[in-house]
């Protein structure tokens, strides 16, 4: 008895605190108030209407002094109440039922919206608390310690570090913010095949560091109308993720094609891999398949979602191959005759 009356409350604190079934509830009680006060002055009309006509029907008056007719006449309006009474009960209990399906509908998308933006807060919100404890933890060992110039500049520089980090993800997040609204982009005709050379020959240091091959297969002169530094900054993230997330001696081989209408860019891997359970989330905000790996290449779990982000803004599609262990083919597909719109 006491486990029932304790899962009762849990159910009443859940329905007090549940604010999207409550506003659910209170918007169908509100669209069926409506339709009852419709229905109320409809049928107060219908029944005023149908008596008139009744009594229209009798040329002469004192015909409805007899009996027999009064009585007919009553019987009439009798049933005519009781029509009308249950059919505002059939057309009431409709519309409720019809309220709050459709209040489920107007709320879905602001749940949804409210959700992901809960979600982005709490997110952020741990994000920064850890590179956050780690410069608090290094500056009150410097402030508490004797140690010497050696041990200072560790400290420093990690505390460096995390300030790195912290500005990136910012970067990121200012740049997520600011695309919201894509009506100031601007987009101009560019040589795709050059950026994409370019991006490479600038993170190939970087590959090399890390122990990646990094190989490319560029088809040349294929032209894009699209904003290049956005495009800049897709390249950068793919090739970045396939270089963090690779492995010791692994490649990297970037191509870029003609198919038909289509402009295709290809970023494959011989990395870790991305397993079916994570393959539906990679593109979510601050989502990351390996954390320990993602935080040691300084990764905020935002590069995928800037580059979906990109995509969108550029009216293009992005699919991923991937098998754990065996690594990840990242594809891109853009119309030839891409314009922004």
């Amino acid at each position: 008895m006491k486990n029932i009356l304790k899962q009762l409350e849990e159910l009443a604190i859940n329905f007090k605190n549940n604010y999207f079934f409550n506003t659910k509830i209170k918007l169908s009680i509100y669209y069926a108030f409506i339709m009852l006060i419709v229905l109320t002055i409809f049928s107060i009309v219908i029944y005023g209407i149908s008596i008139k006509n009744l009594s229209d029907s009798f040329d002469d008056q004192s015909k409805m002094n007899d009996p027999k007719i009064k009585n007919e006449i009553n019987a009439f309006q009798d049933r005519l109440q009781i029509t009308i009474i249950s059919t505002d009960l059939f057309v009431f209990i409709l519309t409720l039922i019809l309220s709050y399906y459709l209040s489920s509908k107007t709320l879905k998308p602001i749940k949804t919206a409210y959700l992901k933006q809960k979600k982005f807060v709490a997110d952020s919100a741990h994000e920064f608390r850890t590179p956050l404890a780690i410069m608090k933890t290094g500056s009150e060992m410097i402030l508490n310690s004797n140690a010497n110039n050696a041990e200072y500049k560790k400290l420093i520089h990690e505390q460096i570090e995390e300030i790195d980090y912290l500005t990136e993800m910012i970067n990121e997040l200012l740049f997520l913010a600011k695309n919201d609204d894509i009506k100031n982009i601007t987009f101009e005709e560019f040589n795709l095949s050059n950026l994409i050379k370019k991006q490479i020959e600038s993170i190939m240091p970087y590959a090399k560091i890390k122990n990646i091959n990094l190989d490319f297969k560029i088809t040349d002169e294929i032209y894009f109308n699209g904003n290049s530094i956005y495009l800049k900054k897709l390249i950068n993230n793919l090739i970045k993720n396939a270089i963090d997330y690779n492995k010791l001696n692994g490649s990297v081989i970037v191509s870029l094609e003609k198919i038909k209408q289509n402009i295709v860019l290809s970023i494959k891997d011989t990395g870790i891999g991305i397993s079916k359970e994570d393959l539906r989330y990679i593109f979510d905000r601050f989502y990351k398949v390996d954390k320990s790996r993602a935080r040691e290449s300084n990764g905020s779990g935002l590069g995928l979602s800037i580059v979906s982000e990109i995509i969108k803004i550029h009216n293009g599609k992005i699919s991923v191959v991937s098998k754990e262990g065996l690594g990840s083919e990242f594809t891109v597909l853009f119309s030839s005759y891409n314009s922004h719109i």
